[in-house]
Parts: C-alpha cells; sequence; structure tokens
C-alpha cells in the first residue's frame, strides 16, 4: 500500500513509519522537519508545515490508498486537509483520544457519549482537548464519509522513545532516599505500550479496517506504578511519604499539571471490540521495565523540568 501519514516523526509516529516500513509498504511522511526523524531510506520524506496550504498541495501530485492524519487538534486542521486534498483521500485514518468521552468510567466503550465538540473556540487546552478531537472525528466522518474513516481513541501512551517525558517526570520525582506511597492508592489508569498500540494500528490499515475503536491498556492502579519504579529500593529501611494531591493543590500546583494524577475517577476504557480483531497488549511492568532500562539517558527538561522541581521541593 501507499500511505501518507502526516506527523509521524516522533513517538507512535515513529513506531508506525518502522512498523509499516518492514511490512512492505511505501509511505511518505509530511511534517515541518523540527524534530530528526532518521527514517529508513525507504521513506519519502516531504517537508511542509500542515497550516499552509501551498505547503501541503506539495502533496496535490500524488495518489495515497491511505491518509494518516497523527496530529490535528482542532477542526480548522482538518477543514485544510479536506480543501486542499480532499480529492485524492480514498480512506483516511485519524489519531484521537480516549479524553473525547465524557466520562472515563466504567467500561466506556465506542458507543458511549462523547463531549460536546468544540469549534469555534480552537484554543487548546485541558479541558477543550477532547471537545477539539471529538470536532476533529466529525469533521472528516462527514466530509469523507464514515465507511472510509478509520479513527483510534487510545489511552495514554508509553514506551521507549516518549518524548512527553510523562513517565519519566515520575521516574525521576521517585528517586532518592526515600519510599513514596499515594493517598490514593485505588484509583486505575490504562497506559498502553506503543509497540501494541502501533501493531494494531498497522494491522488496521493493511486489512482496510474503518470505524471506531478504543485501544486501551489493562487498568492498573497507579500505586504498582509507583511501586513498580521503586521496586529496587522497597526493602530498604527508608523513610516513607505520602503524595498526597492536597498538599499540592495548597502550594499552587493543580493535579492537572501532573502526569497521570487525572482522572480523579480512574479509567476504563473498553477495548474489546479491537480485541475480537487481534489487539492484544503486554503486561504493563514488561513495558515499565523497558523504559526504566532506557531512562539512564534521558531526563526531564523545559516546563516539566520546573514541575519537577517544585514538586521534590514539596516532598523533601
Amino acid at each position: 500500500m501507499n500511505i501518507l501519514i502526516i506527523g509521524g516523526t516522533r513517538f507512535q509516529g515513529r513506531y508506525l513509519v518502522d512498523q509499516l516500513i518492514s511490512h512492505g509498504h511505501k509511505v511518505t511522511v509530511f511534517h515541518r522537519g523540527n524534530h530528526p526523524a532518521n527514517f529508513p531510506v525507504e521513506v519519502e520524506v516531504i517537508h511542509g508545515d500542515r497550516n499552509i496550504r501551498e505547503d501541503l498541495q506539495k502533496l496535490q501530485t500524488k495518489s495515497f490508498d491511505w491518509l494518516v492524519d497523527t496530529c490535528a487538534y482542532v477542526p480548522s486542521q482538518c477543514d485544510l486537509v479536506l480543501k486542499t486534498l480532499g480529492h485524492q483521500i480514498h480512506k483516511l485514518c485519524f489519531v484521537s483520544s480516549s479524553y473525547v468521552y465524557t466520562s472515563t468510567y466504567p467500561r466506556i466503550s465506542e458507543i458511549a457519549e462523547l463531549k460536546k465538540p468544540e469549534y469555534r473556540d480552537e484554543k487548546i487546552s485541558a479541558a477543550s482537548y477532547g471537545p477539539l478531537k471529538v470536532a476533529c472525528e466529525e469533521r472528516y466522518s462527514s466530509e469523507i464519509g464514515q465507511e472510509n474513516v478509520l479513527i483510534l481513541r487510545p489511552s495514554v501512551l508509553i514506551g521507549p522513545g516518549d518524548h512527553t517525558m510523562r513517565l519519566q517526570f515520575w521516574i525521576e520525582a521517585l528517586a532518592g532516599p526515600k519510599l513514596y506511597t499515594l493517598v490514593d492508592p485505588n484509583r486505575k489508569i490504562q497506559l498502553l505500550d506503543v509497540r501494541d498500540y502501533t501493531n494494531f494500528f498497522a494491522s488496521a490499515l493493511e486489512r482496510n479496517l474503518t470505524g471506531v475503536f478504543n485501544l486501551a491498556g489493562h487498568p492498573e492502579p497507579l500505586t504498582d506504578i509507583v511501586e513498580f519504579i521503586q521496586s529496587k529500593k522497597m526493602d530498604e529501611k527508608l523513610q516513607r511519604r505520602t503524595i498526597d494531591w492536597e498538599l499540592f493543590e495548597h502550594n499552587s500546583i493543580s493535579r492537572s499539571e501532573i502526569p497521570y494524577a487525572l482522572p480523579i475517577e480512574g479509567e476504563d476504557y473498553c477495548s474489546e471490540k479491537a480485541k475480537t480483531l487481534g489487539f492484544n497488549h503486554r503486561p504493563i511492568h514488561e513495558t515499565l521495565a523497558d523504559c526504566l532500562g532506557a531512562s539512564t539517558n534521558n531526563s526531564v527538561g523545559g516546563e516539566m523540568s520546573e514541575l519537577l522541581r517544585r514538586f521534590q521541593k514539596i516532598m523533601s
């Protein structure tokens, strides 16, 4: 197959490109060139900004079996793709999010209630992210036809090479001569290994699947993840500290700023539809072990670094 990927240079996109190339497909990646990609030589790279019509027009002379949009966050970005490349799109895959649903549990399937789509205000925030993704889904489905659109709604992805540094934040926050526990030990989150996600992703394209699919890891207590990260020092007689979210709020750090601290209710997204078609995911502890092995070459930076500094100060 001939596949166009918009984005594709970081994390999930890079894993997907490698999967498709290993399966013998022709892949074109359209991206701004802001991040080093080091793609296999078989990949055709076209530089451009998806928000500039003249850049998208570089693709008008080509034909693709699939257009994969990994990085549309607001509906105007979808509109520009449709206006510029609409006649070339046979099938389209849009990477959405599990945050499109009004609730996070229990057993949230693909037919659960969605948040109200946001079309007027395209400013991206924690509150608007889900509604904007819903609007993007609607744009593509209504213009191309649901029978020609594949929508993936993954939970939070983790794995080696995660540029978001969310897991790396916890690895560094939990380092040092203390043992940390959580004040809400039973709240569960669903982290999904990016490799399992892109395995299904590539297979779905190959089989020309359309429709909507939740893709989520097994619900795991965040406290289990915290303990696994600290497993090498669990038997030591160390001072114990409780991570109390109210303490952070009192020190002007909102819970939404801390990776994996939301939603308060926990997560229970149902991936049974995808599992009937071969989706499978490894135990989260296998992924965490791989991430811990790679973490020695990484450290958080930018705003995450400042958040880590404040976190450590409060917990000292």
